[in-house]
């Protein structure tokens, strides 16, 4: 690959910028993405390599961002485990729920057949990109493909039954884990055989346990699929969303950077976290919602930070929300690569 400012930044090659990209910069506000939602359903793209290869590098050349991350959705573990995900307006949901069952692995079946269509998606994007732009791969964390595993069609936000999981089945809980984890891991390798650049993992619903419990309880199933990814020399970004203190637990033996909610303040946590770990975040994607002075304010805010921090990738704390301007995007994708950094 030629000249790419994200993976030199994730190498440690220091530029005069930090590299930009978004989660959930693939879809949502695009007018390209609105256009193809009105002829095709949310699954339909996902599974058409061709639809979900142009959906993903659309931001590419409408946003002008440093890496393209590939258009599909982290519950596809979930349907290769034979689960059937129904995309609405309130957020995805299964056909049915584990909660109850006494031995919920029985419920499942293992369909690796259904990962195709991402490993199709990359190779088209590898084709169709360019050269500067590093292809990133990603899969949820078992706990949070678990967490929508369990509700079934419950409320998106309710964590509670997750939560009582944990404490009241662990081995049926651990058993879980195991049989996701598995499925993820075959899952990593295919898009790694497919030819992504970089894989981030999303652990969504992170903060839904106490950190010294989810240390305990899924921390190792995703360091183990961390460390399959890292096996190829692939770079890993780890993002815990809601961890709080738990992230200045977080270490280079875990990942090569880490992607920090909005939450947290990442001037302090740099100041107790490992040196030797990147950072990345931790924007406010509210902050997008807002009028481009107000935008700007806060931006000037991160120079400093970056300034002496040069492992360091511009990003939100979470997706892009739904609605958010396509204009403020813009807006701060150009500040993040027309300003002045003040770096030597």
């Amino acid at each position: 690959m030629s000249h790419s400012i994200l993976l030199d930044t994730i190498r440690g090659k220091e530029h005069q910028r930090p590299p930009v990209w978004f989660m959930r910069q693939a879809g949502r506000t695009l007018p390209y993405y609105q256009k193809l939602r009105k002829q095709y359903s949310f699954r339909e793209i996902m599974n058409n390599p061709e639809l979900a290869a142009s959906v993903t590098l659309e931001p590419v050349s409408e946003l002008g961002v440093d890496g393209a991350i590939i258009f599909t959705d982290i519950l596809i573990i979930a349907e290769a485990l034979g689960m059937k995900t129904n995309f609405g307006s309130n957020g995805p949901t299964l056909d049915f729920s584990l909660q109850e069952a006494s031995d919920p692995r029985k419920l499942l079946s293992h369909q690796p057949e259904k990962l195709k269509t991402v490993s199709d998606t990359i190779d088209l994007v590898r084709k169709n990109k360019p050269e500067n732009i590093p292809t990133i791969g990603f899969c949820g964390a078992p706990f949070t493909v678990l967490n929508y595993m369990l509700k079934g069609k419950g409320p998106k936000n309710d964590h509670t039954n997750l939560a009582r999981y944990v404490y009241q089945k662990p081995l049926a809980f651990e058993r879980l884990m195991e049989t996701i984890t598995d499925i993820t891991t075959t899952y990593a390798i295919l898009q790694m055989d497919a030819g992504v650049d970089i894989f981030q993992i999303f652990d969504t619903h992170a903060g839904a346990l106490p950190y010294h419990v989810y240390e305990k309880y899924c921390l190792p199933y995703v360091r183990k699929i961390i460390q399959t990814v890292r096996n190829r020399n692939i770079p890993v970004i780890y993002f815990p969303k809601g961890i709080g203190l738990g992230y200045a637990e977080m270490n280079h033996t875990i990942t090569d950077y880490l992607s920090v909610d909005w939450q947290t303040s990442i001037t302090e946590l740099r100041k107790v976290i490992d040196t030797n770990l990147g950072l990345q975040g931790n924007i406010d994607p509210r902050l997008l919602l807002a009028d481009q002075k107000h935008i700007e304010e806060k931006f000037q805010e991160y120079i400093p930070f970056a300034q002496k921090d040069k492992r360091w990738i511009f990003n939100l704390g979470h997706g892009i929300l739904p609605n958010t301007p396509l204009e403020n995007i813009k807006f701060l994708v150009n500040r993040v690569k027309s300003s002045d950094w003040k770096r030597s």
